[in-house]
């Protein structure tokens, strides 16, 4: 486990925070995460400090990278509380531990989800949505654009944890 200073820091390592002189902006970001109630189970209580594990970077991380794509904080931390345990959580320990190149896919559904049910399920981020192999990221996904709703958006899991990974353990263990 790790403060929070240097899990700020592994992650304005990966979005280069620092060197383009946006840590405020960041901290401002993770601050409003943290309001919103992610990572999950950081708070300790009054007047104790908080120590994140590896998993809480990871909360932190796919959710700047939702946020990158323009989504409202607030959606992507409903997303992380309801999904997070029983499989974003897993598949992306999956993905650390593997070798294959992985995507998380999802269809944007925003103006649309508030008067069709059937978008609801992701936190009107979309359907479908979830992980995809790096092989089977056209043949999958491309029929939900050329077929379906018309659009799409990825991102590579796999080069995310690439790079929280050796900046995370760069960070001081306690």
């Amino acid at each position: 486990m790790i403060h929070y200073a240097d899990a700020e820091n592994c992650l304005a390592s990966v979005y280069r925070a620092a060197e383009m002189g946006r840590l405020g902006a960041l901290r401002g970001r993770l601050k409003h995460l943290k309001v919103l109630g992610v990572p999950l189970n950081s708070n300790p209580g009054r007047g104790k400090r908080v120590l994140y594990t590896r998993d809480h970077v990871h909360q932190l991380a796919f959710c700047l990278e939702l946020e990158e794509f323009g989504i409202d904080p607030s959606l992507v931390a409903r997303v992380v509380k309801k999904h997070w345990k029983d499989w974003l959580g897993p598949g992306f320990e999956a993905v650390r531990q593997g070798k294959q190149t992985i995507y998380f896919v999802f269809a944007p559904q925003f103006m649309s989800s508030g008067w069709n049910p059937s978008f609801t399920e992701f936190a009107n981020l979309a359907t479908p949505f979830g992980f995809v192999t790096g092989e089977d990221v056209a043949k999958t996904t491309l029929p939900i654009v050329d077929h379906g709703i018309g659009r799409l958006s990825l991102f590579n899991v796999t080069k995310l944890l690439r790079q929280i990974e050796p900046a995370f353990s760069k960070q001081t263990e306690v």
